[in-house]
């Protein structure tokens, strides 16, 4: 598992602690809270006040208030450590990044002894358990009509040719592995491969019908999702395109494999 993994991973959970704070920690800390005081075996259940410091006694029957003012506290105890969290991971990422990490060794070399180096990969243990991953798909996915040489069907002959392209390479990729972009909404990416040779994860998306408004619309707004969750067109997102009549060319599709994961 090379650095620029660890990163990754690390970026992608500082992303989704600080989603979470700005749904939960704006009102969250100012909300009323349950105290519990116990007498025996018996509970009694408070409603404590935050901003008067006052608690009212609430009858234990009221089970949804109660229930509630329990979940309040533990979302206002989640914000805190999620604070904590992100501030540990902000000084671990910025003291790796200020590491001269054992994967660019190689990309340092001058480029004429680069070409004699065979350079460090990702095991190809490391690799099958990266590809042998479970994951859930749509609920109710559109229909998937062209079978790859893998098994697996996808939606579009593009797709096809891509998916066979990678397969044929032995480069490990998933189709439509879901990515968290909030607590209740994914995105699918066409495709999410691993550069053996770094470790990397990059997402390709293939955008088929840009001539049509609305499927031009709802995957320039895609983008954008993409580049809030930290993928960069020509970083680690790679994006193409069919529309107009003209379609993505084989020669293309190879070139970009090449360029990227081999």
């Amino acid at each position: 598992m090379t650095s620029e993994f660890i990163l990754s991973l690390m970026e992608d959970h500082v992303r989704e602690l600080q989603n979470y704070l700005k749904r939960h920690s704006a009102k969250g800390m100012t909300k009323p809270t349950l105290h519990i005081k116990k007498s025996g075996k018996i509970n009694s259940y408070y409603k404590y006040d935050c901003k008067t410091k006052s608690e009212t006694y609430i009858n234990r029957n009221d089970i949804k208030t109660i229930a509630a003012l329990a979940q309040n506290v533990y979302e206002q105890k989640v914000c805190i450590t999620a604070r904590k969290e992100i501030r540990t991971l902000e000084q671990c990422i910025d003291r790796i990044k200020t590491i001269s990490s054992v994967e660019r060794v190689y990309e340092r070399l001058p480029e004429d002894m680069r070409t004699l180096v065979v350079p460090n990969s990702v095991s190809d243990e490391y690799a099958r358990l990266w590809q042998n991953q479970k994951f859930d798909r749509y609920l109710d996915p559109p229909p998937r009509i062209y079978k790859t040489d893998s098994g697996e069907y996808v939606r579009s002959r593009i797709e096809l040719i891509i998916a066979n392209a990678l397969f044929k390479r032995k480069i490990p990729y998933h189709y439509e592995k879901p990515i968290r972009l909030s607590e209740f909404e994914y995105l699918h990416p066409d495709f999410t491969i691993l550069n053996k040779r770094t470790g990397m994860v990059y997402l390709w998306e293939h955008m088929g019908l840009m001539d049509d408004n609305s499927y031009r619309n709802k995957n320039m707004n895609k983008l954008e999702c993409y580049a809030g969750l930290g993928y960069m067109i020509g970083k680690n997102l790679l994006v193409t395109f069919d529309g107009g009549g003209e379609t993505l060319s084989t020669w293309m599709i190879d070139k970009i494999i090449s360029e990227f994961f081999i």
